[in-house]
């Protein structure tokens, strides 16, 4: 999916916290199958984003919003959107592709190969992608160590055009994560308290995005009420329910 054509003012953008909420919502609802049926794939990629968000914040305060296109089977898997102010002209929307790919018990090769062959080589990945779109490495593996130094030396061979982060949980630390970029440059990891950054994270929980010429982003209150779960993921809620035998 070209952004150049996306209609960013199609559906609601929401944000990281809400995605999060939303998400607990239907783990306590539908349990394990969120891990095991690719019915709520777009789920787990929205909230590895969602977490890299909070992370992104926490570091220099940038506020983002983020939606999954309708056209769910197509990418990006995630846009995300700021709003930023010029002093020449009126407030900017800079949309973002996000692709998530998980580095899960199920990989075998190390983490550069993984990268360079899923997401990064335009010769061995199934997509190439530009400079334009971030990657996201959600590791999912336990007992997984990373040197990020020399992770960035083997991705130097092959000089990829995407951004990098790598995010994965903290052992031993319910709810926490740590985010990194390692590509193109190679940052301090951040580590996220997804309770206490969701809680500082900025209002709006959703917005409906409209055309205007403020210099200013003002966030008025909506009169919309909050997307449910199943608008934001792009989810059937109807067949989901009677696929997994929860009563509607």
């Amino acid at each position: 999916m070209a952004l150049d054509y996306y209609n960013a003012q199609e559906k609601c953008w929401v944000s990281p916290r809400l995605v999060l909420v939303y998400y607990d919502q239907l783990i306590r609802l539908f349990g394990k199958s969120i891990f095991t049926s690719g019915a709520f794939k777009k789920v787990l990629e929205a909230k590895a984003v969602a977490i890299a968000i909070l992370g992104v914040h926490k570091n220099n305060g940038n506020h983002f919003m983020m939606q999954i296109p309708i056209e769910v089977n197509e990418s990006p898997d995630i846009v995300t959107m700021n709003l930023r102010e010029y002093p020449d002209k009126p407030v900017q929307m800079e949309l973002q592709d996000v692709e998530v790919v998980e580095y899960s018990e199920k990989t075998t090769t190390d983490i550069a190969t993984f990268l360079i062959t899923e997401k990064l080589s335009p010769s061995l990945s199934r997509r190439a992608y530009d400079e334009k779109t971030i990657i996201i490495c959600h590791i999912t593996k336990n007992n997984v160590l990373v040197s990020n130094f020399d992770l960035q030396n083997q991705l130097k061979r092959i000089n990829p055009r995407p951004v990098v982060y790598l995010l994965g949980p903290i052992p031993q630390k319910n709810k926490h994560y740590r985010l990194v970029r390692i590509w193109p440059e190679l940052d301090k990891p951040i580590e996220i308290d997804i309770l206490a950054e969701g809680n500082n994270y900025p209002k709006p929980d959703s917005l409906k995005l409209t055309l205007g010429t403020n210099k200013k982003v003002v966030f008025s209150k909506s009169s919309l009420p909050l997307p449910t779960p199943y608008e934001v993921f792009e989810l059937n809620e109807k067949v989901l329910k009677k696929k997994f035998n929860i009563k509607m």
